[in-house]
């Protein structure tokens, strides 16, 4: 995505057991939704979190956008929570956690952001490949294919994991900052665990490994580079071309938390003429793709999409990582 950048969460409740991906979009939704309201009255943010967004995934697949927006609407609250939680907390003493993902919904009735599929994890694999040389940082090392053709999930396997329940691993574009991360697991307490991750647009990306320590909140203790081959194709339904005109944006920026970890938060909201000459663009139907040509986005890469009936853009700012989400005014 460039939502991939993508911007772009204890977890011992977002995954749910692997029985229950015999399971329907809807009622995974169901249970996931279930399982955010039990986090939430434990206090368990994170967790909380984590099973909103993606029961709000399961409802945008199932195609019920009340359901999802619902959904988002419960992750808002858990977020003003978290927020209020934090505010009272003694900054002096944080809570050692994993970070909160950087996806957040706009707090009704504003929009919500982009739903980004995350679906439940898959059993790590028999024999996952070990034929790539590893990255290793102290004594993390870290092994995946050199190569992983497009379209297809592969597998991630990281030794040397400090222990804690929030160590975690995840993908992203090389040269996405540390600060910003995309699909992710824990590894549970375990020093060294399989991970199978979900199919990747064409580029370069990095496995990055973090330990859960309040002294090395969001420090990188590996890294380790592969390719994803192939030809991008469009992701679901998009618009044969996008009308140009005024686009209201939504902005969800990085910012540190209490915690040390990182959180989006609801920026100012911006208005943009697409197609003028501050907001030139070339779109690419067949892939979904919008690439801004010119202005303070030149560069940037958007997911086109419908919202509702409606055409809508996402990307993320180039500079800066901060998350926008535009639909026609």
């Amino acid at each position: 995505m460039i939502h991939s950048r993508r911007v772009m969460l204890s977890f011992f409740l977002l995954l749910l057991p692997v029985s229950a991906q015999a399971l329907t979009p809807v009622e995974q939704a169901a249970a996931l939704l279930k399982a955010g309201d039990s986090a939430l009255a434990a206090h368990q943010f994170a967790a909380a979190e984590q099973n909103y967004q993606r029961a709000a995934d399961a409802f945008h697949l199932a195609q019920l956008p009340a359901q999802e927006a619902a959904a988002y609407e419960k992750l808002a609250a858990a977020y003003e929570q978290e927020a209020d939680a934090d505010l009272s907390a003694v900054p002096a003493a944080p809570t050692t956690r994993a970070p909160t993902p950087a996806k957040v919904a706009a707090p009704a009735p504003k929009p919500a952001p982009i739903p980004k599929t995350a679906p439940v994890q898959k059993p790590a694999p028999a024999a996952p490949p070990r034929s790539v040389p590893a990255a290793q940082t102290t004594s993390v090392t870290i092994l995946v294919p050199a190569q992983v053709p497009t379209g297809k999930a592969f597998s991630v396997h990281v030794s040397g994991f400090a222990g804690d329940p929030g160590d975690w691993v995840t993908v992203v574009p090389v040269g996405t900052p540390d600060k910003l991360y995309d699909e992710y697991y824990y590894a549970n307490s375990k020093r060294e665990a399989d991970f199978t991750f979900k199919s990747l647009d064409p580029g370069q990306y990095e496995v990055k490994v973090f330990f859960d320590k309040p002294s090395l909140q969001n420090i990188v203790q590996a890294r380790r580079t592969f390719t994803v081959t192939g030809t991008a194709k469009a992701k679901g339904p998009v618009p044969v071309a996008l009308p140009k005109g005024v686009y209201q944006c939504f902005l969800y920026a990085p910012h540190v938390n209490f915690s040390g970890g990182f959180t989006m938060q609801l920026e100012p909201f911006l208005d943009i003429n697409l197609g003028s000459a501050e907001f030139p663009f070339r779109y690419d139907a067949a892939a979904g793709k919008l690439r801004f040509t010119g202005g303070i986005f030149k560069d940037a890469v958007a997911d086109a999409f419908f919202r509702g009936k409606s055409p809508a853009i996402g990307f993320n700012r180039p500079l800066d990582g901060t998350l926008v989400n535009c639909w026609p005014r």
